[in-house]
């Protein structure tokens, strides 16, 4: 799949680019570039492949979920632009 002068002139105006006839050139050579790399990418066949959400397997580290019942509102709320009700 390749994107024509017109289209890329499209896809230009839509990102608000304002491309000369060289630019638009250059940009037209990189997205068929990529576009070419997609459809080759494509073709491999990974039927055999584990979707993974991290090339490493790595995990997060996140903090315990802990409930607290601290009540800070006495040290928060002189930070308040403005309060009522105590809120």
């Amino acid at each position: 799949m390749t994107l024509s002068k017109g289209e890329i002139q499209g896809i230009a105006n839509l990102a608000r680019i304002d491309l000369d006839e060289q630019g638009q050139q250059k940009f037209e050579e990189e997205i068929n570039r990529i576009l070419e790399m997609i459809a080759e990418m494509q073709q491999v066949d990974t039927t055999n492949v584990a979707p993974v959400s991290h090339p490493l397997g790595g995990g997060q580290r996140l903090r315990g979920d802990k409930v607290c019942s601290r009540d800070n509102r006495k040290l928060v709320m002189p930070n308040a632009p403005s309060a009522e009700a105590g809120f």
